[in-house]
């Protein structure tokens, strides 16, 4: 079940929406179906046919407020699928647990951001009764790192299994510090949360210093135009409004570093794909599982404000270290060993 999905099954034709979570089950369905299981793709997006040559899709009414429940549970009925997949809360939980429940199949939740199981912030608007019903019955919890198992065990109690976001692991021949420019990289979409205004303030206090913006606004809002207009102007910025997931590579490479101002994420697809080009990760705070902290500088670096970056970034830059990041991608996220461990739980 996934909404915002068909950008990646389409690649990009028809829209700019793109995510990380969709990015996930994107390699997550390519994966499954490279190893032979038949997947049915659920979502309430439009032209959901141009993708349906390779993948088999079903549109169901988004926009009703009854009937879509209904029908998703018939198809699901009708499909018979031995797992149904969900990441992130939605009421149409209600419908897959439904069917779990009364043909005996496997629920499974996969969580997209820290906020997921917070019953005091609510990003999807779901009903929290029936989010907690769907908690209260689905099979399998799979988190992104320790803080979302710990919320969900005080929460819910409810166990939960780590499954580490998976990318294509690249080996890197040589050392790319030598073919890197001059400027930081920030990436992502333009959302009060990401705090791009940060960012912002961090390029006028390094005046010197050049950066490039790829930021594409989902959601028109007063904050998404305020922001656009702001790094619009800024004199040592380049803004680049979109980049398919495999053109971001070269911005990565060519980087001294990725900048993360979140307030908070899952485990960011960012972060991977800055590592697996040979970059380094320097963050407001966003450190899942404290792995950037104990890399001591190898994996980039955690800074406690933005003044502290502005200070001390440049020190901190000689020490990333490739190698680290190579060894810590092929032990923590790789597609083939995550991938088995997941079949494996559920399978069980």
């Amino acid at each position: 079940m996934s909404f915002d999905l068909i950008s990646f099954l389409d690649n990009f034709k028809h829209s700019r929406t793109i995510g990380g979570a969709e990015k996930q089950q994107f390699l997550l369905i390519n994966e499954l179906m490279r190893r032979g299981n038949e997947i049915l793709i659920c979502t309430n997006l439009e032209r959901a046919h141009d993708a349906g040559k390779k993948y088999r899709l079903w549109r169901y009414p988004g926009n009703s407020k009854y009937l879509k429940y209904l029908l998703v549970f018939w198809k699901l009925v009708c499909f018979r699928p031995e797992v149904v997949y969900l990441r992130s809360p939605s009421n149409i939980g209600i419908a897959l647990v439904a069917y779990t429940l009364l043909f005996r199949k496997k629920m499974v939740f996969f969580s997209a951001h820290d906020t997921d199981f917070d019953p005091n912030v609510n990003l999807q608007n779901y009903n929290e009764k029936i989010f907690r019903l769907f908690i209260k019955f689905a099979n399998h919890f799979f988190v992104q790192n320790m803080t979302q198992a710990a919320i969900l065990k005080k929460e819910f109690d409810r166990e939960s299994s780590l499954f580490g976001n998976i990318i294509s692991i690249q080996k890197l021949v040589g050392n790319l510090s030598t073919f890197k420019k001059n400027y930081f990289l920030w990436v992502g979409r333009i959302e009060p949360f990401k705090r791009l205004e940060l960012l912002l303030r961090i390029t006028e206090r390094l005046p010197n210093g050049q950066f490039v913006v790829v930021a594409p606004v989902n959601v028109r809002s007063e904050y998404s135009e305020e922001m656009l207009a702001r790094t619009k102007l800024g004199i040592n910025i380049q803004y680049i409004e979109f980049a398919k997931p495999g053109e971001l590579d070269k911005y990565y490479q060519e980087a001294r570093g990725l900048i993360c101002t979140s307030e908070y994420e899952g485990f960011p697809n960012i972060f991977l794909e800055a590592w697996n080009n040979g970059t380094g990760v320097y963050t407001l705070g966003v450190d899942p599982n404290g792995i950037i902290q104990k890399s001591r500088g190898k994996l980039g670096y955690v800074f406690s404000s933005a003044e502290e970056l502005v200070k001390n970034i440049h020190q901190v830059l000689d020490l990333q270290d490739q190698a680290y990041m190579y060894e810590y991608l092929i032990k923590n996220h790789s597609i083939k060993e995550n991938v088995d461990g997941f079949l494996a739980l559920v399978s069980s």
